[in-house]
């Protein structure tokens, strides 16, 4: 889903990303990416709001890792 020219990417971390060595080293010690959402921001900006009601907002060139919350 996107807003007139807003352009972003996201992923859900799988296995093969939450061992990717750049997403582990962007989360404190002992948290996975795994399960979690990946977001990025390449024109205009997105809030991306938790299940638990936290919210990022993201702007162009910014990247985000919301673990996936147990």
């Amino acid at each position: 889903m996107g807003i007139r020219g807003t352009e972003f990417v996201y992923i859900l971390c799988d296995d093969v990303c939450a061992t990717d060595p750049g997403f582990a080293q962007s989360l404190p010690a002992g948290v996975s990416a795994k399960g979690g959402l990946i977001t990025g921001v390449e024109k205009g900006e997105i809030v991306v709001t938790s299940t638990t009601g936290k919210t990022m907002t993201l702007s162009v060139t910014q990247y985000g890792i919301n673990p996936a919350e147990r």
